[in-house]
């Protein structure tokens, strides 16, 4: 199974990502400590009630 058929994604969608390249303006904030993985992982997909037409 791949990740297209494990999200139920529909043809005409695209899974993307972007990545910042550059120089820092400033130095960045300090960090604020680690959050709970509830409160930073989504578990979900799309409904499968969309009929994959691919």
């Amino acid at each position: 199974m791949d990740t297209l058929d494990a999200i139920n994604l529909l043809s005409d969608h695209v899974i993307g990502f972007m990545i910042a390249v550059g120089k820092a303006v400033k130095p960045a904030m300090p960090k604020g400590g680690q959050l709970a993985l509830s409160e930073v992982v989504v578990q979900d997909r799309f409904a499968a009630a969309f009929p994959r037409d691919r």
